[in-house]
């Protein structure tokens, strides 16, 4: 009678064990959640017996709202399904779920891809504070500047002739879309943008522009517009 117990619980233990192991991989992109969000995610699909992998990658171009992507060989058949459920229960939208045939070799194992953008977002034509930190060169200018914003929130201005010595420094905040908002060091000088996403194209590929426009323009910066601009290679 031990002996069956024991067979019987080693089988059983087996089949869990088998279960476990052939649940896919999640690879959650956080870069628009905060980390409560990202927390309660991971905890959640942790609980449902997913490993997670989060990363704080930007979306392929050719996503431009919440999406889950999975590979064709995807081992638990309602995987899908079951995170599709999850991520739904906590107030997420999905607006692509589709297998990837190609692309990351991420997606080509036991894995998927979720692509989360936070309630309410309306896609890649609304610009979010985590899309700003970039280095941005000044147009329609009579000098040559660059506008340096950082994740931390700081900002640099500087003339690449002169780069030791920065024409202003502080640092950004962005409370309400479209409108940026400077504060320099000094506590007293404040400077606005606005800011505007549009697609270019060129002989090369389309290019994805992000334009600061001033409203009113930062010391030393006169009038200059400042664009950074990500080609959009396939």
């Amino acid at each position: 009678m031990k002996h069956f117990f024991a067979v019987a619980v080693g089988i059983i233990l087996t089949g869990l064990l088998a279960a476990c192991s052939n649940q896919p991989t999640v690879h959650l992109y956080g870069k628009y959640l905060s980390q409560e969000a990202r927390t309660l995610l991971v905890n959640e699909l942790e609980h449902n017996q997913f490993k997670v992998v989060e990363n704080t990658l930007d979306f392929p171009h050719s996503v431009e709202q919440s999406a889950l992507l999975y590979s064709l060989i995807v081992q638990s058949p309602d995987a899908v399904t079951r995170i599709s459920d999850l991520v739904n229960r906590q107030g997420y939208e999905l607006y692509t779920v589709a297998p990837l045939e190609q692309g990351n070799h991420w997606y080509t194992k036991n894995s998927l891809a979720l692509m989360l953008r936070p309630p309410g977002a309306r896609g890649d034509t609304q610009v979010l504070t985590q899309d700003l930190p970039y280095e941005y060169r000044s147009v329609q200018c009579e000098r040559t500047l660059r506008l340096l914003l950082t994740p931390h929130r700081s900002y640099t201005l500087w003339d690449p002739a002169n780069a030791a010595a920065p024409l202003s420094q502080g640092s950004w905040h962005y409370r309400q879309a479209p409108y940026l908002e400077f504060r320099a060091d000094d506590g007293i000088a404040f400077s606005y943008y606005s800011i505007k996403r549009t697609l270019e194209t060129d002989i090369v590929s389309p290019i994805s522009m992000l334009t600061l426009t001033p409203i009113q323009a930062l010391a030393g910066a006169a009038s200059c517009e400042f664009n950074y601009g990500e080609r959009l290679l396939k």
